[in-house]
């Protein structure tokens, strides 16, 4: 009788997959330096054999994230091998790329626990500041968005000290 994988693994609950260094934002605040791609980023092959060996551990979830994940044209695919390996996932995004096509994708994702949306102000001067001019409104268009198609979402914020003043009212908002 094979061992049971939790007796062989550690329990890993949660594991952060950066997919791509490719990013579309310039942030001030990136602390992975997102913009090109590295040019040893996993292939879609391997990424999938990673997902095969997580499945093993009895990961808890796995979070999907860059730069920005949905710059991969195989994003879907990834997505739907850890629906296949019973793996629930959650997306960590700077909702640039979110429109009615890929939200209609994260509908057909069974495993999709939520979508992590990057916020850095409660005011379009702060968090344009931080992530460039527009980013607000288009953010919470794409909150908006997500919301009434009934997909869950959080709000992460990465407080620094260009808005760490606004810490009551992004709660708030």
């Amino acid at each position: 009788i094979p061992p049971d994988p939790r007796e062989v693994y550690p329990q890993i609950e949660v594991v952060r997959l950066r997919l791509t260094n490719s990013c579309n934002l310039r942030c001030i605040h990136c602390f992975v330096d997102a913009g090109k791609p590295l040019k040893n980023e996993l292939s879609t092959k391997e990424i999938f054999n990673l997902i095969d060996d997580l499945e093993e551990m009895k990961l808890f979830r796995l979070t999907l994230s860059g730069g920005e994940p949905l710059l991969r044209s195989d994003f879907f695919e990834i997505a739907k091998h850890a629906e296949k390996r019973r793996i629930p996932i959650s997306i960590f995004t700077n909702a640039t790329l979110i429109n009615d096509s890929v939200i209609n994708n994260f509908k057909q994702l069974k495993n999709l626990r939520f979508i992590q949306l990057s916020l850095d102000g409660a005011s379009k001067d702060t968090n344009d500041e931080v992530r460039g001019k527009g980013n607000f409104d288009m953010t919470m268009s794409r909150i908006e968005a997500l919301h009434n198609a009934n997909i869950p979402f959080s709000i992460d914020v990465c407080i620094n000290r260009l808005n760490y003043h606004e810490c009551d009212q992004i709660i708030d908002l």
